[in-house]
């Protein structure tokens, strides 16, 4: 009589623990962006619900690469957060950082060091971040204000209106003071896609015009908090001489930062920075943007 009841009481206490063990394997896709004047940031983090989880990122100096290029970590991470009595969390990762991924190549200088962040969340899919980045070495050491977009348990949604197919393209035209800017935008229906860019440093050919290419995945920020406005920003790589530098390219770090305000329903009024810190220079531009 006594062997039922033990069998029906060790039933009862596995079943409550393997729930739990489910909940605590929940994946939660996050990526972060930040603008800072003097340099900027891309990240990306996967979290579970246990507060267990992986952080990497990817920044570079704005205009001046005196104090550091570009450089990159990777490590470990644990989230701190309350989400049904607080919109604060707070994580902390420790890892490695290295620097120079094109000029490095493949031998890599590595440091240790650790990234915190806070966010404080604004909607379901966005947080206001504030990150503070440590290195052992001194010029590694940075603090970034930006945004979380939160993507959900999978990288790409799975709703039936928000499919891979549905890519949306845009073409910039703008002028600066010293030359002209064409880009193109790709956006998938996550919010990230790319940007791709030609710049010319003069406002007519010259044998002294330099062309620059530049290509990045970018991320979109189109909210209701924003209005009428748009912010996209992406990190990447450009080179420049098409005809003089063939067939031997130099591979070199960038960013562009962009932001439009929509005048029409298929027409914005953009204007952004290309920053290409190598060259110690940047770029503003101000132009038209037509979304086919």
């Amino acid at each position: 009589m006594l062997k039922p009841l033990r069998i029906t009481l060790v039933a009862f206490l596995f079943i409550p623990v393997f729930g739990i063990g489910q909940a605590l394997n929940v994946p939660s896709f996050q990526t972060f962006y930040g603008g800072n004047p003097d340099h900027h940031l891309v990240g990306f983090s996967k979290r579970y619900s246990s507060g267990l989880g992986f952080t990497g990122l990817a920044t570079i100096s704005a205009i001046d690469p005196s104090s550091y290029s570009d450089k990159f970590f990777v490590g470990p991470s644990y989230t701190f957060s309350d989400n049904q009595n607080s919109k604060w969390s707070a994580s902390i990762a420790p890892g490695i950082w290295t620097t120079g991924a094109i000029y490095n190549f493949p031998i890599y200088p590595l440091n240790y060091g650790f990234v915190s962040q806070v966010d404080y969340m604004l909607t379901e899919d966005y947080s206001i971040r504030l990150g503070l980045n440590f290195n052992r070495e001194d010029n590694f050491s940075t603090g970034v204000v930006g945004f979380t977009y939160h993507l959900g348990e999978t990288f790409f949604p799975t709703k039936l209106d928000s499919n891979l197919r549905k890519i949306n393209l845009a073409f910039t035209y703008g002028g600066n003071v010293n030359g002209h800017v064409f880009l193109l935008e790709t956006k998938l229906s996550n919010k990230l896609g790319f940007h791709a860019i030609t710049l010319s440093d003069a406002l007519h050919p010259s044998t002294s015009v330099r062309d620059s290419y530049y290509i990045g995945p970018a991320f979109f920020l189109e909210e209701a908090f924003l209005g009428p406005f748009d912010l996209s920003m992406s990190l990447g790589i450009y080179t420049y001489g098409l005809v003089y530098n063939f067939p031997g390219y130099p591979i070199l770090p960038g960013s562009n930062i962009k932001l439009d305000y929509n005048w029409k329903e298929r027409v914005a009024v953009s204007t952004g920075l290309i920053a290409l810190p190598m060259d110690a220079k940047s770029y503003s531009y101000l132009g038209l943007c037509y979304s086919i």
